[in-house]
């Protein structure tokens, strides 16, 4: 795709019950070629994946040999560190570990790149340096044959791919690990129309669940020697692989497309593609296709100097910084009023549209924010754009579900000293990429998660990956841009919608219904209670009685006291007190110890006795009373 297309005509209108019909028409009653997904496969890629269990042993031995070398080299790497003399020498080389890891991973390839990136976000497990040697990792696979995707796309659609398609362009637009995409177009009642077919690689789902099965397998010996101490790997790989799965599974990557275009449809600066149900099975996806320059490509231009970039920009009534300023604004109106955000903003999946609207595309995965989650993020957020410090480490704390009782004067004093920096870069318009970022802020809650071994919850580090992504894209886009000014705005924007919400007239008349059920049903309400009372229904509670709680504690006490006494009755008898006597007259026990030494089975008779009947008065500590 080059320079900046014009904009298409304007799609047809989006209903939610012609969307939920054509869904449930294909969920309910699939075509009768979908069986036929059964059969023996149609390439040698699928072949191969049909007889993964003949490979499991070789994935296996993949997998292990790999990761047993890279703990080898980390061990030898580390230790040679901690010798005094060679460590020095080591000292001023950087760790090579975070390549290796990554090279690790990426010579795996499959469902491994796809593990990578996702690890690339768990700073709160992993160091810094792994995780930024994690985030390089892409994609980079070539396409599959254009003639194996029309082979499946007629197998599961049930038609001639002509019968299909008025075209249909041969080279795809877009290829990775489990998919690529191509372009076509429409027939009947969307005669002409372009759309993009996304098409699910042969085997990869079946490639997903074996990877996914050997990393969870790492991730147990991992936990096993405790390679990250207190930290559980296990929960976090299990994470991974299932929202790795999401991503072969186009009926539900169809659904969170409709789902968010209908919770943020009150944003007019956000374009969700129209998805073609009729057209969709679990492995071909048929979207509308938004026709503009991806993000990545206005960035990849910007950043190598080409100047036309603005002036073709400009021509569709757009501009770098009111686009980062939008991208910004959709992804927070998205996650406080929407309740739900892209899971993957990355800049090829934003799509630039006239007037600065932004197109997003690829919602495979989408990320919700519990109340409480979204509360606190908005303090965080309200806490930047106030430059309050103080608030926004408390904030950090109540995300962390730190323990109350931590020590955090140190590790504020870091925080402070590195969110006071990350302020002033903002207020500096040349300052670097990285002072500016949000990495900063988000690493200083990442290095107090590791200090007291706490592992975020999943929705949480999908929203940080989510927000640092769209942090990257808006400095690449705008290195002018300020947080603290959009932060404000998007704040003002989240207030007013939520005030809109609360009074519109569909929530004012559903809370008119509930005051009138409400009312409707207090006279019988009222009746049942002078009823229940006038019959004598009245309720049991359960009150503390203090009494069996003096006395089972003084029985306890005289229990433990003459067991003491026996003993020093057994001592006294032997001898063994002379050095206490010389110090205490014995004249003031003299007649106890007599007692005691003459009936020692009697002391422990009764000492038994004190403790059975404490134990029994303590059952009677709560008896139930009637109400008066």
């Amino acid at each position: 795709m080059t320079g900046l297309a014009q904009p298409q005509p304007e799609p047809r209108p989006r209903s939610g019950a012609r969307s939920q019909a054509h869904r449930d028409e294909f969920v309910i009653a699939p075509v009768s070629t979908r069986a036929a997904s059964a059969t023996a496969p149609i390439t040698d890629e699928e072949a191969r994946a049909a007889a993964l269990p003949g490979r499991w042993r070789l994935r296996s031995a993949q997998v292990f040999l790999g990761f047993f070398l890279f703990l080898f080299a980390l061990l030898v790497e580390e230790s040679a560190h901690r010798v005094p003399l060679l460590g020095r020498l080591l000292g001023r080389r950087p760790r090579r570990g975070p390549e290796r890891f990554r090279a690790l991973l990426e010579g795996l390839g499959g469902g491994f790149i796809k593990f990578g990136q996702f690890l690339s976000m768990r700073s709160d497990i992993l160091p810094p340096a792994y995780c930024l040697a994690l985030s390089t990792l892409f994609d980079d696979v070539p396409p599959f044959p254009s003639w194996v995707a029309s082979r499946i796309i007629e197998r599961e659609l049930g038609a001639p791919i002509d019968e299909l398609f008025a075209s249909f362009d041969e080279q795809p637009v877009g290829a990775a690990s489990f998919g690529q995409v191509h372009l076509v177009t429409l027939r009947g009642e969307d005669e002409g129309r372009r759309a993009a077919v996304k098409v699910c690689r042969p085997g990869g789902e079946a490639f997903i669940e074996t990877d996914g099965r050997l990393l969870l397998a790492v991730g147990w010996l991992t936990d096993l020697v405790r390679l990250l101490g207190r930290v559980e790997v296990v929960p976090v790989l299990r994470d991974a692989v299932k929202w790795t799965r999401k991503e072969v599974h186009y009926l539900q990557e169809g659904k969170n497309a409709d789902h968010l275009h209908e919770v943020t449809q009150f944003n007019p600066r956000q374009r969700i593609p129209y998805v073609y149900w009729k057209l969709t099975t679990d492995v071909v996806l048929t979207m509308e296709y938004l026709e503009g320059p991806s993000v990545s490509e206005v960035i990849r231009r910007f950043e190598a100097g080409d100047e036309a970039i603005d002036d073709e920009l400009a021509a569709i009534s757009c501009d770098r910084a009111g686009l980062a300023r939008n991208i910004f604004q959709t992804f927070v109106l998205g996650t406080f009023v929407g309740r739900v955000f892209h899971g993957d903003p990355h800049p090829g999946n934003v799509i630039v549209l006239p007037e600065n609207t932004v197109g997003l595309i690829d919602v495979g995965l989408l990320g919700r924010l519990n109340e409480e989650a979204r509360r606190e993020q908005a303090i965080c957020l309200d806490a930047i754009s106030q430059e309050n410090i103080e608030r926004l480490f408390v904030a950090t704390l109540d995300i962390l579900d730190a323990p109350r009782g931590l020590l955090v004067t140190d590790t504020y004093d870091r925080f402070y000293d590195e969110v006071d920096a990350w302020l002033d870069a903002c207020d500096n318009p040349g300052a670097p990429f990285a002072e500016k970022s949000l990495q900063r802020l988000v690493s200083g809650s990442m290095i107090i998660a590791r200090q007291v071994g706490l592992v975020l919850p999943a929705q949480t580090i999908l929203f940080y990956k989510a927000l640092l992504t769209v942090d990257a894209v808006v400095l690449r886009l705008s290195p002018e841009f300020d947080y603290k000014r959009e932060a404000r705005r998007a704040l003002r924007l989240v207030r007013m919608y939520e005030l809109e919400r609360a009074y519109a007239p569909g929530r004012v008349l559903d809370a008119s219904l509930l005051v009138q059920e409400l009312l409707a049903a207090l006279p019988s309400f009222v009746s049942e209670r002078v009823q229940d009372y006038e019959q004598g229904q009245r309720q049991i509670y359960r009150k503390l009685n203090l009494l069996p709680v003096i006395t089972a504690n003084l029985l306890r006490t005289t229990g433990w006291s003459l067991l003491a006494l026996g003993v020093l009755a057994w001592l006294d008898k032997r001898s063994r007190l002379e050095a206490v006597w010389r110090e205490i007259p014995r004249d003031w026990f003299a007649p106890l110890l007599g007692l005691l030494e003459r009936h020692p089975v009697a002391n422990v008779v009764v000492y038994a006795a004190c403790l059975y009947a404490a134990y029994r008065m303590r059952a009677r500590t709560f008896v139930k009373v009637q109400k008066d």
